[in-house]
């Protein structure tokens, strides 16, 4: 049967003046059969609107495909209409039964085909499209609105439900609220036991958690181990009460898998719904804020949005930012800074300063302290470092004598590309390109970075250094253990907390601090640079304290490196 229909497909596709791939490339369903009624061939969307593989449906009959469609007699009735009438066109409305739910119906339009000889009629061609009632449309959406997984609504049904619960809360007086649970370490159940395990959470989940709100109110899986709930007509302290049991809800779950038992925990972000809210998309992000704001409180606990929360106006300032970020690599918006560290003992021959990065917005240049805390919080450090590295090897490369005159540079790393073996290898590869001279680039890590994060850091390091680079500790003092790591670190120079240097004109505290740093780094045959110079007064102390380098606005700015020439060659 499989090998009579295969070759039958190729003829009725040939007998429609169309071949295969043609009718399959369209988006109305076409259903091509012989003389008999039987199907020869069945295109994509005809498959998708049925829901019969075309495999399947291939040598049915259309009598057969109607049947297992619709529970409608009258239909099948009028298919007998549809096989005697071969002179015109007639057209039939069948109802689609999937999953105990009826979908939108189905226009069957057919029309005879004739062959192209004698005349003959060789069977029939059936389009196959969605009756567009207001009513079906509806139904067809509501199917399209569930997840598969657990058999909640979806984020797409319930972004819609907030739509409606909005516009109630802007021509009434009465208050909603939306929910968003978000498991407390759910990866590591997918790490640990895999993602069978993690599918049989969130179906238990899915379940235990629709048992906690009320008839009339919505449960949805908004994507991964994260829910949302619409509960109606309900207070701020209600929703906040709703919150707390769906919360122990998840912590009584008893969930083993393999053996293994997971203790659970989820947090909350809650947002009222009322005359204030502009749209789903502006609700939904003050969610995800108030969500965050739970996590980094603590976890296992709930966080409702208020417009004057200073943490969470900050964290939706780099949400914000973070799109920011991604759109500023899309358009070239990035760019290169330097400024000096200027020696204090003795002379240096070439130019010696540290690489920045600033953000072109318009005419304003945005320094890195406005976006940066964004990029950590979302994971975007590590191609910001690969922006840098890359962009400042490559002005070396096109401007030789910028790299003849200089002496040294300094680049920031950030702690995830630390411990990132990828970049590793990356940063690897960039300087061992052939006109780079590696003894000339130094890479500051933060001291909390590098403690953090030590044994990767000490490996990175060593690896690193053996090309010829040094390293620089910045922000040096500002951890409690600094000392004690110190001597573990292969570091060429540390970079005195600028927390102490500026304000060491005026309390003796901060000024014996930026001397005992120095003296200890001396002492185990490091160079000390002090950063935040703003004035004179402060550059006399350092040079009576006998550090090694200063930087800072009073010794100079930072300026754009001039990238010109790199685009004149990127032209040609």
């Amino acid at each position: 049967m499989k090998r009579r229909s295969r070759n039958t497909s190729v003829e009725a596709s040939a007998n429609t003046g169309l071949p295969s791939v043609i009718l399959d490339s369209l988006t109305i369903g076409v259903i091509c059969t012989d003389d008999n009624g039987r199907i020869q061939h069945m295109n994509a969307a005809a498959s998708r609107l049925t829901g019969f593989a075309q495999s399947h449906a291939e040598g049915l009959s259309l009598h057969d495909l109607l049947e297992k469609l619709t529970d409608d007699s009258q239909s099948t009735g009028e298919l007998a209409k549809l096989l005697l009438n071969r002179n015109g066109q007639t057209s039939i409305l069948a109802h689609r039964k999937y999953a105990e739910k009826f979908l939108p119906s189905l226009n069957l339009n057919s029309r005879p085909l004739v062959a192209s000889g004698d005349n003959a009629l060789k069977g029939m061609v059936i389009t196959v499209c969605e009756n567009t009632s207001d009513a079906q449309i509806a139904q067809a959406r509501e199917a399209l609105d569930v997840d598969a997984l657990t058999g909640l609504l979806n984020r797409e049904g319930f972004s819609r439900r907030l739509e409606t619960l909005i516009l109630d809360a802007n021509t009434s007086s009465r208050t909603h609220a939306m929910l968003i649970l978000d498991m407390d370490q759910f990866k590591l159940v997918n790490d640990l036991s895999g993602h069978l395990a993690g599918d049989a959470l969130l179906k238990r989940l899915a379940h235990q958690l629709a048992g906690e709100i009320h008839k009339g109110d919505t449960i949805a899986r908004l994507g991964g181990d994260e829910f949302g709930f619409l509960l109606c007509n309900l207070e701020i302290d209600e929703s906040m009460t709703v919150a707390r049991r769906l919360m122990a809800a998840v912590q009584a779950l008893q969930f083993t898998w393999d053996g293994r038992v997971y203790q659970l925990s989820a947090s909350v972000g809650i947002v009222p719904i009322n005359e204030t809210c502009a749209s789903a998309v502006s609700a939904m992000s003050k969610a995800d804020s108030a969500l965050y704001a739970a996590k980094d409180a603590g976890r296992n606990r709930s966080h409702v949005y208020t417009p004057d929360d200073d943490e969470l106006t900050r964290r939706h300032s780099e949400m914000e930012w973070a799109g920011r970020i991604a759109n500023a690599f899309d358009k070239g918006q990035f760019r290169l800074a330097a400024q000096a560290i200027t020696p204090l003992l003795g002379h240096e021959k070439g130019e010696h300063y540290e690489v920045l990065i600033r953000l072109l917005d318009g005419d304003k240049l945005i320094a890195p302290g406005n976006f940066i805390p964004a990029a950590e919080r979302y994971g975007l450090m590590g191609r910001i470092d690969r922006w840098v590295v890359k962009t400042f090897l490559d002005y070396l490369e096109h401007h030789p004598q910028a790299a003849d005159s200089l002496c040294m540079s300094s680049i920031n790393l950030s702690g995830p590309s630390l411990v990132d073996e990828d970049f590793r290898l990356f940063l690897i590869e960039q300087l061992e390109r052939p006109h780079i001279r590696a003894e000339k680039i130094c890479f500051e890590v933060t001291e909390t970075a590098a403690i953090t994060n030590f044994t990767h850091a000490s490996h990175f390091i060593k690896t690193v250094r053996q090309l010829g680079c040094q390293f620089s500790l910045d922000d040096f003092g500002s951890g409690m253990s600094s000392f004690g790591y110190l001597r573990q670190l292969p570091v060429d120079y540390l970079k005195i907390d600028g927390v102490f240097v500026r304000d060491m004109e005026n309390d003796q505290v901060h000024s014996a601090m930026v001397n005992a740093i120095n003296e200890i780094g001396h002492a185990m045959g490091k160079k000390t640079i002090a950063e935040f110079v703003a004035n004179k007064q402060i550059l006399q102390k350092l040079e009576i304290i006998g550090v090694d380098y200063a930087q800072g606005y009073y010794l100079g700015e930072p300026k754009l490196l001039d990238m010109s020439r790199m685009a004149s060659t990127a032209t040609h």
